[in-house]
Protein backbone atom coordinates (compact mmCIF):
# COMPACT_ATOMS: atom_id res chain seq x y z
CA UNK A 1 0.00 0.00 0.00
CA UNK A 2 1.59 3.43 -0.73
CA UNK A 3 1.30 5.70 1.99
CA UNK A 4 -0.11 9.33 1.65
CA UNK A 5 1.67 10.31 4.34
CA UNK A 6 3.16 13.79 3.56
CA UNK A 7 1.33 16.95 2.03
CA UNK A 8 3.50 19.26 0.60
CA UNK A 9 1.87 22.01 1.65
CA UNK A 10 3.67 25.18 1.95
CA UNK A 11 0.35 27.20 2.81
CA UNK A 12 1.56 30.05 1.12
CA UNK A 13 -1.94 30.50 0.00
CA UNK A 14 -3.26 30.71 3.58
CA UNK A 15 -1.56 33.19 4.99
CA UNK A 16 -4.55 34.76 6.59
CA UNK A 17 -3.99 34.08 10.15
CA UNK A 18 -3.94 34.30 14.07
CA UNK A 19 -6.04 36.56 15.65
CA UNK A 20 -4.41 37.62 19.02
CA UNK A 21 -6.57 36.93 21.95
CA UNK A 22 -6.10 39.00 24.28
CA UNK A 23 -7.84 39.86 27.57
CA UNK A 24 -7.98 41.66 30.76
CA UNK A 25 -5.26 39.50 32.33
CA UNK A 26 -2.73 41.02 29.99
CA UNK A 27 -3.61 44.68 30.55
CA UNK A 28 -0.73 45.56 33.11
CA UNK A 29 1.48 43.67 30.29
CA UNK A 30 0.60 46.07 27.46
CA UNK A 31 0.11 49.49 26.08
CA UNK A 32 0.15 51.61 29.65
CA UNK A 33 0.95 54.77 28.88
CA UNK A 34 1.40 55.69 24.52
CA UNK A 35 1.48 51.93 24.46
CA UNK A 36 4.73 50.48 25.97
CA UNK A 37 7.37 49.39 23.19
CA UNK A 38 10.20 46.20 22.99
CA UNK A 39 13.60 47.33 22.67
CA UNK A 40 13.56 47.76 18.81
CA UNK A 41 10.33 49.59 19.23
CA UNK A 42 8.05 47.43 17.68
CA UNK A 43 4.83 45.43 18.56
CA UNK A 44 5.48 41.76 19.49
CA UNK A 45 4.66 39.13 17.46
CA UNK A 46 2.31 37.11 19.76
CA UNK A 47 0.49 38.00 23.13
CA UNK A 48 2.70 35.63 25.19
CA UNK A 49 6.24 37.22 23.53
CA UNK A 50 5.00 40.45 24.60
CA UNK A 51 3.44 39.95 27.84
CA UNK A 52 6.93 38.70 28.92
CA UNK A 53 8.81 41.75 27.11
CA UNK A 54 7.25 44.45 28.90
CA UNK A 55 5.45 43.71 32.13
CA UNK A 56 8.48 44.74 33.88
CA UNK A 57 8.16 48.08 32.88
CA UNK A 58 4.70 48.32 32.98
CA UNK A 59 5.04 46.89 36.60
CA UNK A 60 7.89 49.67 37.28
CA UNK A 61 5.53 52.52 36.01
CA UNK A 62 2.59 51.22 38.33
CA UNK A 63 5.05 51.10 41.29
CA UNK A 64 6.84 54.50 40.96
CA UNK A 65 3.08 56.16 40.05
CA UNK A 66 1.92 54.73 43.58
CA UNK A 67 5.32 55.54 45.21
CA UNK A 68 4.64 59.68 44.00
CA UNK A 69 1.06 59.96 45.94
CA UNK A 70 0.98 63.34 43.78
CA UNK A 71 0.63 61.61 40.87
CA UNK A 72 -2.23 60.47 42.20
CA UNK A 73 -3.85 63.72 42.93
CA UNK A 74 -2.97 64.53 39.87
CA UNK A 75 -5.24 61.84 38.53
CA UNK A 76 -8.10 63.17 40.43
CA UNK A 77 -6.95 66.75 38.74
CA UNK A 78 -7.40 65.05 35.41
CA UNK A 79 -3.64 64.62 34.45
CA UNK A 80 -4.46 61.99 31.36
CA UNK A 81 -1.20 59.74 31.75
CA UNK A 82 -2.16 59.56 35.87
CA UNK A 83 -5.53 58.54 34.49
CA UNK A 84 -4.22 55.59 32.80
CA UNK A 85 -2.11 54.42 35.16
CA UNK A 86 -4.85 54.94 38.24
CA UNK A 87 -7.60 53.28 36.02
CA UNK A 88 -5.39 50.37 34.80
CA UNK A 89 -4.87 49.75 38.54
CA UNK A 90 -7.97 49.82 40.48
CA UNK A 91 -8.88 47.71 36.80
CA UNK A 92 -6.46 45.00 37.38
CA UNK A 93 -6.12 45.25 41.72
CA UNK A 94 -2.40 45.84 41.86
CA UNK A 95 -0.89 48.52 44.17
CA UNK A 96 -4.61 49.49 45.19
CA UNK A 97 -7.99 47.94 46.06
CA UNK A 98 -9.41 46.53 42.74
CA UNK A 99 -12.63 48.99 41.64
CA UNK A 100 -13.25 48.42 37.58
CA UNK A 101 -16.11 50.96 37.54
CA UNK A 102 -14.32 53.62 38.83
CA UNK A 103 -10.88 52.13 36.62
CA UNK A 104 -13.04 52.55 33.45
CA UNK A 105 -13.75 56.02 34.19
CA UNK A 106 -10.97 57.45 34.50
CA UNK A 107 -9.66 55.43 31.51
CA UNK A 108 -12.37 56.50 29.48
CA UNK A 109 -11.58 60.31 30.75
CA UNK A 110 -8.12 59.71 29.46
CA UNK A 111 -9.09 58.33 25.99
CA UNK A 112 -11.96 61.60 25.72
CA UNK A 113 -9.01 63.85 26.05
CA UNK A 114 -7.20 62.22 23.13
CA UNK A 115 -5.04 60.13 24.66
CA UNK A 116 -4.11 57.37 22.29
CA UNK A 117 -2.73 54.62 24.83
CA UNK A 118 -6.00 55.01 26.91
CA UNK A 119 -8.20 54.71 23.82
CA UNK A 120 -6.13 51.60 22.88
CA UNK A 121 -6.27 50.30 26.66
CA UNK A 122 -10.70 50.83 26.62
CA UNK A 123 -10.25 48.41 23.18
CA UNK A 124 -8.40 45.97 24.93
CA UNK A 125 -10.84 45.73 27.71
CA UNK A 126 -13.67 45.83 25.56
CA UNK A 127 -12.84 43.65 23.31
CA UNK A 128 -12.11 41.04 26.12
CA UNK A 129 -14.39 41.42 28.87
CA UNK A 130 -13.97 39.77 32.08
CA UNK A 131 -16.34 38.66 35.21
CA UNK A 132 -16.35 42.38 36.10
CA UNK A 133 -16.57 44.25 32.62
CA UNK A 134 -19.12 43.01 30.22
CA UNK A 135 -17.59 42.31 26.70
CA UNK A 136 -18.68 44.78 23.99
CA UNK A 137 -16.14 44.01 21.23
CA UNK A 138 -17.88 46.21 18.66
CA UNK A 139 -17.28 48.86 21.48
CA UNK A 140 -13.19 47.47 21.52
CA UNK A 141 -13.32 47.85 17.40
CA UNK A 142 -14.04 51.61 17.97
CA UNK A 143 -11.93 51.87 20.39
CA UNK A 144 -9.08 50.50 18.98
CA UNK A 145 -9.80 52.80 15.27
CA UNK A 146 -9.45 55.69 17.89
CA UNK A 147 -6.03 54.81 18.78
CA UNK A 148 -5.03 53.24 15.35
CA UNK A 149 -5.44 56.77 14.09
CA UNK A 150 -2.91 58.09 16.13
CA UNK A 151 -0.60 55.62 15.84
CA UNK A 152 -0.56 53.10 18.03
CA UNK A 153 1.10 50.28 17.03
CA UNK A 154 -0.76 47.44 19.09
CA UNK A 155 -4.47 49.13 18.08
CA UNK A 156 -3.64 49.04 14.42
CA UNK A 157 -2.67 45.38 14.36
CA UNK A 158 -5.79 44.53 16.57
CA UNK A 159 -8.24 46.49 14.24
CA UNK A 160 -6.34 44.71 11.03
CA UNK A 161 -7.49 41.32 12.76
CA UNK A 162 -10.65 42.63 13.41
CA UNK A 163 -11.42 43.87 10.01
CA UNK A 164 -10.11 40.41 8.40
CA UNK A 165 -11.81 38.12 10.74
CA UNK A 166 -15.20 39.83 11.65
CA UNK A 167 -14.82 39.96 14.62
CA UNK A 168 -16.40 43.06 16.12
CA UNK A 169 -17.05 45.10 12.90
CA UNK A 170 -18.18 43.54 9.68
CA UNK A 171 -15.40 41.79 7.92
CA UNK A 172 -13.64 44.25 5.00
CA UNK A 173 -9.75 42.82 3.74
CA UNK A 174 -9.30 45.61 2.40
CA UNK A 175 -9.69 47.46 5.76
CA UNK A 176 -7.52 44.74 6.84
CA UNK A 177 -4.83 45.11 4.28
CA UNK A 178 -4.94 49.07 4.53
CA UNK A 179 -3.94 48.61 8.47
CA UNK A 180 -1.66 45.59 7.93
CA UNK A 181 0.47 47.77 5.28
CA UNK A 182 0.48 50.77 7.85
CA UNK A 183 2.12 48.56 10.18
CA UNK A 184 4.34 46.67 7.61
CA UNK A 185 5.96 49.85 6.39
CA UNK A 186 6.74 50.89 10.25
CA UNK A 187 8.85 47.29 9.70
CA UNK A 188 6.73 45.19 12.10
CA UNK A 189 7.19 41.43 10.96
CA UNK A 190 3.82 39.99 11.37
CA UNK A 191 2.08 43.11 9.60
CA UNK A 192 5.09 42.30 6.53
CA UNK A 193 3.73 38.79 6.48
CA UNK A 194 0.40 39.23 6.42
CA UNK A 195 0.80 41.92 3.44
CA UNK A 196 2.42 38.60 1.48
CA UNK A 197 -0.13 36.82 2.23
CA UNK A 198 -2.67 39.12 0.30
CA UNK A 199 -0.85 39.35 -2.43
CA UNK A 200 0.24 35.13 -2.91
CA UNK A 201 -3.90 35.45 -2.66
CA UNK A 202 -5.08 38.48 -4.94
CA UNK A 203 -7.03 39.36 -1.90
CA UNK A 204 -8.25 43.01 -1.98
CA UNK A 205 -4.89 43.74 -4.32
CA UNK A 206 -4.05 42.23 -7.42
CA UNK A 207 -1.99 38.05 -7.34
CA UNK A 208 1.86 39.51 -7.53
CA UNK A 209 4.38 36.63 -6.34
CA UNK A 210 7.16 39.41 -6.54
CA UNK A 211 5.57 41.68 -4.02
CA UNK A 212 4.63 39.01 -1.67
CA UNK A 213 8.33 37.54 -1.91
CA UNK A 214 9.60 41.24 -0.75
CA UNK A 215 7.19 41.66 2.08
CA UNK A 216 8.07 37.76 3.19
CA UNK A 217 11.41 38.55 2.46
CA UNK A 218 10.99 41.71 4.81
CA UNK A 219 9.69 39.74 8.16
CA UNK A 220 12.03 36.43 6.75
CA UNK A 221 15.14 38.42 7.49
CA UNK A 222 13.88 39.94 10.43
CA UNK A 223 13.79 36.53 12.41
CA UNK A 224 9.75 35.76 11.83
CA UNK A 225 9.27 32.63 11.78
CA UNK A 226 5.97 32.25 9.60
CA UNK A 227 7.18 34.49 6.89
CA UNK A 228 10.52 31.94 6.94
CA UNK A 229 8.50 29.29 5.76
CA UNK A 230 6.39 31.15 3.49
CA UNK A 231 9.20 32.15 1.89
CA UNK A 232 10.32 29.01 1.67
CA UNK A 233 7.53 28.06 -0.14
CA UNK A 234 7.99 30.38 -3.18
CA UNK A 235 11.16 28.96 -3.51
CA UNK A 236 9.90 25.53 -3.68
CA UNK A 237 6.82 26.54 -6.02
CA UNK A 238 9.00 29.18 -7.95
CA UNK A 239 6.95 31.41 -7.23
CA UNK A 240 7.80 35.35 -8.15
CA UNK A 241 11.77 33.97 -7.60
CA UNK A 242 13.44 31.67 -9.34
CA UNK A 243 12.91 27.74 -8.19
CA UNK A 244 15.27 26.89 -5.90
CA UNK A 245 15.09 23.89 -3.34
CA UNK A 246 18.21 24.48 -1.59
CA UNK A 247 17.52 28.19 -0.73
CA UNK A 248 13.55 26.86 0.10
CA UNK A 249 15.21 24.24 2.73
CA UNK A 250 17.72 26.95 3.54
CA UNK A 251 14.96 29.02 4.74
CA UNK A 252 12.62 26.04 5.80
CA UNK A 253 15.51 25.40 8.72
CA UNK A 254 15.81 28.85 9.59
CA UNK A 255 12.00 28.48 10.51
CA UNK A 256 11.95 24.74 12.53
CA UNK A 257 14.97 25.72 14.23
CA UNK A 258 12.65 28.32 15.92
CA UNK A 259 9.94 26.15 16.55
CA UNK A 260 7.58 25.91 14.00
CA UNK A 261 5.92 22.67 13.73
CA UNK A 262 4.79 22.98 9.97
CA UNK A 263 8.40 23.55 8.85
CA UNK A 264 9.68 21.27 10.79
CA UNK A 265 7.33 18.70 9.05
CA UNK A 266 8.45 20.06 5.61
CA UNK A 267 11.80 20.22 6.42
CA UNK A 268 11.38 16.11 7.22
CA UNK A 269 9.98 16.09 3.70
CA UNK A 270 12.87 17.47 2.26
CA UNK A 271 15.30 15.01 4.47
CA UNK A 272 13.45 12.15 3.50
CA UNK A 273 13.17 13.11 -0.22
CA UNK A 274 16.51 14.17 -0.50
CA UNK A 275 15.08 17.73 -2.03
CA UNK A 276 17.20 20.63 -1.61
CA UNK A 277 19.66 18.83 0.91
CA UNK A 278 21.16 15.69 1.08
CA UNK A 279 18.84 12.42 2.05
CA UNK A 280 19.18 11.93 5.13
CA UNK A 281 16.34 9.28 6.82
CA UNK A 282 17.36 10.16 10.52
CA UNK A 283 17.27 13.83 10.11
CA UNK A 284 13.83 13.11 8.69
CA UNK A 285 12.86 11.47 11.59
CA UNK A 286 14.36 14.69 13.93
CA UNK A 287 12.44 16.33 12.36
CA UNK A 288 9.20 14.75 12.06
CA UNK A 289 9.78 13.84 15.90
CA UNK A 290 10.01 17.66 16.75
CA UNK A 291 6.93 18.36 14.46
CA UNK A 292 4.75 15.68 15.75
CA UNK A 293 5.42 16.50 19.69
CA UNK A 294 3.72 20.04 18.96
CA UNK A 295 0.87 17.58 17.38
CA UNK A 296 1.26 17.66 13.44
CA UNK A 297 -0.55 15.81 12.04
CA UNK A 298 1.21 15.02 9.10
CA UNK A 299 4.43 14.60 10.96
CA UNK A 300 2.77 11.96 13.10
CA UNK A 301 1.48 10.09 10.00
CA UNK A 302 4.86 10.31 8.38
CA UNK A 303 6.29 9.21 11.94
CA UNK A 304 4.59 6.37 12.05
CA UNK A 305 5.13 5.46 8.40
CA UNK A 306 9.17 5.70 9.42
CA UNK A 307 8.29 3.36 12.08
CA UNK A 308 6.31 0.75 10.00
CA UNK A 309 9.47 0.57 7.52
CA UNK A 310 12.58 1.12 9.22
CA UNK A 311 13.29 4.16 7.74
CA UNK A 312 16.15 6.17 10.00
CA UNK A 313 14.67 4.04 12.78
CA UNK A 314 14.24 0.67 14.58
CA UNK A 315 11.87 -0.78 12.87
CA UNK A 316 8.67 -0.76 15.15
CA UNK A 317 5.28 -1.70 14.13
CA UNK A 318 3.49 -0.34 17.61
CA UNK A 319 5.56 2.53 17.58
CA UNK A 320 4.06 3.45 14.42
CA UNK A 321 0.37 2.43 15.42
CA UNK A 322 1.02 4.83 18.54
CA UNK A 323 1.69 7.97 16.24
CA UNK A 324 -1.01 6.82 13.75
CA UNK A 325 -3.08 6.91 17.06
CA UNK A 326 -1.88 10.33 17.90
CA UNK A 327 -3.09 11.91 14.32
CA UNK A 328 -6.60 9.64 14.33
CA UNK A 329 -7.13 11.08 17.34
CA UNK A 330 -7.25 14.25 16.13
CA UNK A 331 -9.38 13.51 13.08
CA UNK A 332 -6.74 13.22 10.89
CA UNK A 333 -8.34 10.83 8.09
CA UNK A 334 -4.88 9.73 6.38
CA UNK A 335 -4.43 8.26 9.95
CA UNK A 336 -7.64 6.54 10.32
CA UNK A 337 -6.71 4.69 6.94
CA UNK A 338 -3.95 3.61 7.79
CA UNK A 339 -5.03 2.10 11.04
CA UNK A 340 -7.51 0.35 9.26
CA UNK A 341 -5.26 -1.26 6.81
CA UNK A 342 -2.77 -2.93 9.43
CA UNK A 343 -5.93 -4.51 11.13
CA UNK A 344 -6.71 -5.68 7.96
CA UNK A 345 -3.46 -7.06 7.07
CA UNK A 346 -1.02 -9.52 8.26
CA UNK A 347 1.89 -8.32 6.34
CA UNK A 348 3.14 -4.60 6.48
CA UNK A 349 3.38 -3.07 3.11
CA UNK A 350 6.22 -2.79 1.51
CA UNK A 351 6.92 1.02 0.96
CA UNK A 352 10.07 3.63 0.62
CA UNK A 353 9.98 7.39 1.90
CA UNK A 354 10.07 8.12 -1.61
CA UNK A 355 6.32 7.17 -1.90
CA UNK A 356 5.50 9.05 1.62
CA UNK A 357 3.93 11.59 -0.51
Amino acid sequence: MKQHAVKRIFRTGEMMSRCLSIFVALLITLTVVQTDRTANGQVQQDGSKTQAAISDSADAKLKAFFENQSQEEAAGKGDPESQVLLGLSLITGVYTEKDPERGIRLLTEAANKGHSGAQAQLGMIYFGGSDEIKQDQPRGVKWFHKAAVQGESLAQLMLAQCYQKGVGVKEDQSEAFQWYLRLAEQGEPLAQWQVGGFFIKGVSVDQDFEEAERWFRKAADQGYAEAQQALAGLYFEGLGVDKDLAEAARWLEKSAQQGHASAQFQLGVFYAQGMGVEKDYEKAVQWYQKAAAQNDVSAQVNLGAMYLEGFGVEKNKQEAVNWYRKAAEQGFEPANQALKWLAEKKEEPSSSPESLR
